[in-house]
């Protein structure tokens, strides 16, 4: 079937430009038609009750806006609008944007010169990308951002600074813009993924996650065997080697004579976990712990000790035993110690064969998170600088990383793993 195309046309809404010319006493004030058409790649059907709307901007001012339900229609969308013609040569842009009744929108920014004396000018045909619709999560290496749609544009949230950047124009994806603590902050979003930038400092490509972080936590004991993991607010409890298992809901943490207290509420299985500042030893896995862990339901009252992911990570620095297959050579200890407080993480370094190194780390939904190391530049033999090599390629972007039933550290990155211990 030929596909159909149509054409938008409402009275325009529009204030002066600051370069138009004035028209003479009764006579109709100039005009000129932009025509475009709104599209975007993605194979979704406009469902009923979107809208579309193409807004002309000068200077940072609104001077013409259009917008209209799209009854039925599917993209390309034809739309004109109509504004003031310039007295003089004028740049500005056209925002365009579809949207869906749930909120969800696919928006565009398309760069506009108006010569004078023009009736119509067509601006072909504008590709959307879909905006962001709620709060989405980005991990640029060790570094992590939330956006989150605001007006004109997005509002985005790291370490604890909050910037709003608006939508500029962009030959692909969607391109925001905006003054943050110390410098100008950029954001590009491109097919899902997103570039970050602050000032001078180039971040690794950020890769969107679904759904916000969920707080992790893994207490567990023995006599009799038991293991809890908690993510957000669900919990789950295994008890012995057989493997049973109970899930419950928890309500948030309370504090309590001196403890932190989480409980399920009523219609979830019976669970109660209380939460005291440690150190916990754990003596018969070797290892220490952030907090005591008491764990109580209808048949069983467990003891034993708990931390989030990160917390087992840092404090004092771990010795690293094996890089690869081989031995951690050189004539100091290999070191690595992870610094900071929660999972925004903080510095990463040590010593490594042959030269000190330092980088950012941070942990997200319990996955490690480490950026580009930099090292001082001594030399040393062959054999101890081939080794770092391999140690700087194993702590490398996201790693996977796991205790021991010893309490040793490991870690998997791209370049391979290496073992340590404290």
């Amino acid at each position: 079937m030929q596909r159909q195309r149509w054409l938008f046309a409402l009275g325009p809404l529009f204030l002066a430009l600051p370069a138009v010319g004035q028209p003479a006493l009764g006579q109709p004030a100039p005009m000129v038609a932009l025509t475009m058409e709104l599209a975007y790649r993605e194979r979704i059907a406009l469902p009923p009750g979107s809208t579309a709307e193409v807004v002309l901007v000068v200077e940072g001012r609104e001077v013409a806006r259009l917008a209209r339900p799209t009854e039925g229609h599917q993209p390309p969308i034809g739309m004109r609008l109509d504004a003031p013609a310039p007295a003089a040569e004028t740049s500005g842009e056209l925002r365009a944007a579809l949207r869906f009744p749930d909120g969800a929108a696919w928006t565009g920014i398309r760069a506009v010169t108006m010569p004078p004396g023009q009736a119509e000018l067509s601006l072909g045909v504008i590709t959307l990308r879909r905006q962001v619709a709620e709060a989405a999560h980005f991990a640029c290496g060790a570094e992590h951002v939330v956006a989150t749609p605001a007006a004109g544009g997005i509002t985005l949230l790291r370490r604890g600074e909050e910037i709003s950047l608006r939508q500029v124009p962009a030959a692909s994806g969607a391109r925001y813009e905006g003054e943050g603590p110390g410098a100008p902050w950029s954001f590009h979003e491109r097919g899902g993924n997103a570039l970050l930038g602050l000032g001078g400092t180039q971040f690794p490509e950020c890769e969107r996650l679904d759904g916000p972080p969920v707080p992790r936590y893994r207490a567990q004991g023995h006599e009799p065997s038991w293991v809890l993991d908690i993510a957000g607010d669900a919990a789950r409890l295994r008890l012995g080697f057989e493997g049973q298992e109970m899930a419950a809901r928890l309500g948030p943490a309370r504090a309590q004579e001196g403890l932190r207290l989480r409980e399920s509420p009523p219609g979830e299985p019976a669970l109660r976990v209380e939460f005291r500042p440690g150190p916990c030893a754990d003596t018969m896995a070797d290892m220490t712990f952030a907090e005591h862990v008491r764990v109580v339901t209808p048949d069983a009252t467990l003891a034993g000790c708990g931390s989030t992911p990160e917390a087992r990570l840092t404090g004092d620095p771990w010795t690293i035993e094996r890089i690869g297959d081989m031995e951690a050579q050189g004539h100091r200890p290999v070191t690595l110690r992870f610094e900071g407080d929660g999972p925004e993480g903080g510095a990463v370094g040590g010593q490594g064969p042959c030269n000190t190194y330092r980088g950012e780390w941070s942990m997200l939904d319990g996955t490690l998170r480490l950026s580009p190391l930099a090292s001082t530049m001594m030399a040393c033999g062959d054999a101890e600088m081939a080794q770092e090599r391999a140690l700087f390629d194993i702590l490398a972007g996201r790693v996977a990383h796991r205790f021991t039933e010893d309490g040793a550290l490991v870690i998997e990155g791209p370049g391979g793993s290496l073992l340590a211990r404290r």
